[in-house]
């Protein structure tokens, strides 16, 4: 493994980070290809952000490169572009305002969460609410690429889907806060 002393372990953390920095740079590309009807490029976009997402941390382990900073930079980075698409989609009227919302409560939560206990929190709903967000997002950009005649129902299936787990997530959270505060 390699050593996070030296310029090797500067450069091994920047290689991390700029994978994990690639996600938001992708979200102007992914809005484009949206907004001018190229759903399979942006669903190409998002399938490129899920696997950033997934090989950041992959390689800051195997390169025994994890650290803090590279923690708070992943989480903020999933944040910036969960609630950044789903924005995008609210706006254009193709989904309900409560995802957006949602986003910003479990988010809001998990961050009050990590101040409480000076660190990076990983609950069992909240690590996986940034990727199921993400899958939520390919499987609606993938409906409206391939099967458009179906992209209602699949809008309506992703934001319950949506919905109930960051509910869960947001309230792993709040019990989380309220076990410390109290």
């Amino acid at each position: 493994m390699a050593s996070r002393n030296g310029r090797t372990g500067a450069l091994l953390l920047f290689m991390v980070n700029s994978i994990t920095g690639l996600r938001v740079v992708l979200i102007p590309f992914f809005i484009y290809f949206e907004t001018y009807h190229k759903h399979v490029a942006a669903l190409v976009i998002v399938i490129v952000i899920i696997t950033t997402d997934i090989a950041d941390g992959f390689f800051a382990r195997l390169l025994d490169s994890v650290s803090k900073a590279g923690g708070i930079f992943d989480s903020l980075a999933d944040f910036i572009v969960v609630i950044s698409l789903f924005s995008f989609f609210f706006f254009t009227g193709a989904l309900p305002l409560s995802i957006p919302v949602m986003v910003l409560l479990s988010f809001a939560a998990y961050s009050v969460n990590c101040l409480l206990n000076k660190s990076i929190i990983y609950t069992k709903f909240g690590s996986a609410s940034g990727f199921l967000c993400m899958s939520a997002i390919a499987v609606f950009c993938g409906a409206r690429a391939f099967f458009p005649d179906y992209e209602g129902y699949t809008m309506l299936a992703v934001s319950c889907a949506c919905i109930a787990y960051l509910a869960i997530a947001s309230a792993e959270n709040f019990i989380m806060i309220f076990k410390r505060i109290i």
